[in-house]
C-alpha cells in the first residue's frame, strides 16, 4: 500500500465521482456513475453532506430492537439478521455517506454487544449513531452517554454516589472527545462523580435518573467549576479546545487516510468549532480536501468491502456465512474486539483479511446467474467493462489483467464466476 498522498489536482470530476463512491459511498451499483455525472460533482457533494430534515424515520435496527430480547441460540440468529440487516442499509441508502459516518460512529463508540445485556438495547443504540451520524456532535455524544447500550457497556448502572465508576468517565475523555493528555486522574474522578445515578428500567428497557444513586457536589473538571450532571459534564468536554482538534482529527484520518498533518487537522477543526459542532460540515470540508488535494490509499475494512462486492455484483450472502466471514477478516458489526474500535487500516492486507475476502467473494459469485452481466464482463477476457463497473477508470492494473486472463485459459470460458472472485479481492478494488 502507498503511504504517499495521491495528488487530486489534474484528476476529472468522473474521477473523482468515483473515488467518492468507493471510499465513502459503499461502492458503486450500476447506474451510479451515469447518474452522478449527470448531476455534477458539486451537486453530490452538497447533496451528501447536507443532513436529512428530519433524518429518514425508519431505520434498519428499530425493527430489531424487540421488546422481548432473544437469548442463547436465538440471539445468535437475531445478530445475524442485524448485522445483515444493518449491512443492507449501507447497500441501499440514497444517502451512502450518512452510512459511512455510522459506520465511522460506531468504531468511534466501540459499543459491544457481547458486553450488553438485552439484545434490543443495541439496536437502538445503532439507531442513535444512525440519527445522529450527520448531526451535531454535542447532541450525539448527549444521547449516546445515557444510551441503555452504553450505561451497561462501561458500566454506568453500577455507577453510585457511595461508589463511582470511572469507566465512562475516562473513554468519554480519552477516546469520545477529548484524546489522551488534556485531562489528567483528579479529571477523571469528577467526571465519575457527576455521571452518577444512571440507571436502565428493565421493564421499559429506558435509561432514568435516580436522584438516590448521584452524588450533586459540585466537581472541578478540566478547568470547569460546578460540574454536576451529565449536561455540565458533556458541556465542559465539548467547550474544551481539545474536543474539535481530537474530533476532526479522527474523521480526516477515517476519509483522507493516513496521518494527516497538523496544520490540515487544525484548519478542520476551526471549521468544526465555528459550525458549533456541526457534524456535515466537517465532512464537507475533508471531502474538499481530499478531492482537491489528495488522499492516503488504504483497504476498505471488511463491512466497506463486503458491501462494495454485493453492490457492484448485485449478489446476496447467507447471513450466517456473512457472519463467519468478517469474523476470520477481523470486523464484525456490533463487535468491536475493544473499547478502542476495530484495528486501524494495516489489518486488512494480512493474509487472514485477504483469505476471508477470498472466501466471502466466493460466496457471494457463487449466487450469481451464470448469465448475470458482471459474470459475462469477466468471462468475455476484455476487462474494461468491468473494470469500469467497479469505478476502476483506469482499467485493472496489468499484474490483476495477466492474471485473469491466465485464470480463464485455465478453466475456459465457464470461469466467469473464477474471475469475479480475483477480480473482487484485487489489490486495487480493495485499496482505496
Amino acid at each position: 500500500m502507498s503511504t504517499g498522498r495521491v495528488r487530486g489536482h489534474n484528476q476529472s470530476d468522473t474521477a473523482k465521482l468515483a473515488w467518492l463512491g468507493r471510499r465513502v459511498g459503499f461502492g458503486l451499483a450500476p447506474g451510479d456513475m451515469a447518474r452522478r455525472t449527470e448531476v455534477g460533482l458539486a451537486a453530490v457533494v452538497q447533496q451528501w453532506t447536507t443532513p436529512a430534515d428530519p433524518p429518514a424515520p425508519e431505520g434498519p435496527f428499530r425493527s430489531i430492537a424487540a421488546t422481548r430480547d432473544p437469548r442463547g441460540s436465538n440471539r445468535t440468529t437475531a445478530n445475524r439478521v442485524m448485522v445483515a440487516d444493518w449491512l443492507d442499509y449501507y447497500r441501499t441508502t440514497e444517502r451512502p455517506l450518512d452510512g459511512f459516518m455510522h459506520l465511522f460512529w460506531h468504531d468511534h463508540f466501540a459499543v459491544s454487544n457481547v458486553f450488553v445485556p438485552v439484545f434490543g438495547y443495541v439496536a437502538r443504540h445503532l439507531e442513535v449513531l444512525r440519527v445522529h451520524a450527520m448531526g451535531n456532535y454535542g447532541d450525539l455524544l448527549r444521547a449516546v452517554s445515557t444510551d441503555p447500550a452504553m450505561l451497561h457497556f462501561l458500566d454506568g448502572v453500577t455507577s453510585t454516589g457511595a461508589a463511582p465508576n470511572e469507566n465512562f468517565a475516562r473513554e468519554l475523555m480519552e477516546l469520545y472527545s477529548l484524546g489522551l493528555g488534556p485531562f489528567d486522574e483528579a479529571d477523571v474522578v469528577a467526571a465519575a462523580t457527576a455521571l452518577t445515578g444512571w440507571v436502565v428500567n428493565r421493564g421499559t428497557g429506558q435509561s432514568r435518573f435516580n436522584p438516590a444513586r448521584h452524588d450533586p457536589t459540585p466537581q472541578t473538571l478540566v478547568g470547569v467549576e460546578g460540574v454536576n450532571d451529565v449536561d455540565s459534564v458533556i458541556d465542559a468536554v465539548l467547550n474544551h479546545p481539545a474536543c474539535p482538534v481530537y474530533i476532526a482529527g479522527k474523521v480526516a484520518r477515517a476519509i483522507l487516510g493516513g496521518e494527516p498533518d497538523a496544520a490540515t487537522v487544525a484548519d478542520l477543526a476551526a471549521v468544526f468549532a465555528d459550525n458549533d459542532l456541526e457534524i456535515a460540515p466537517l465532512v464537507r470540508a475533508t471531502l474538499e480536501i481530499a478531492l482537491e488535494g489528495g488522499v492516503t490509499p488504504e483497504p476498505l475494512g471488511p463491512a466497506a468491502w463486503v458491501v462494495t462486492a454485493l453492490k457492484v455484483t448485485g449478489g446476496t450472502i447467507d447471513p450466517a456465512r456473512l457472519i463467519t466471514g468478517l469474523r476470520a477478516g477481523g470486523q464484525v458489526p456490533g463487535t468491536p474486539p475493544n473499547v478502542g474500535g476495530y484495528p486501524p487500516p494495516a489489518a486488512w492486507l494480512s493474509a487472514s483479511a485477504h483469505a476471508s475476502r477470498l472466501r466471502l467473494a466466493s460466496f457471494i459469485v457463487g449466487g450469481l446467474d451464470a448469465a448475470a452481466d458482471v459474470v459475462a464482463e469477466a468471462a468475455s477476457g476484455e476487462f474494461a467493462a468491468l473494470a469500469v463497473r467497479f469505478g476502476l477508470l483506469g482499467g485493472f492494473a496489468p499484474s490483476t489483467q495477466a492474471a485473469m486472463r491466465d485464470l480463464l485459459a485455465d478453466v475456459g470460458p465457464q470461469g466467469g464466476r473464477a474471475v469475479l472472485v480475483l477480480a473482487l479481492t484485487a489489490p486495487e478494488v480493495v485499496v482505496v
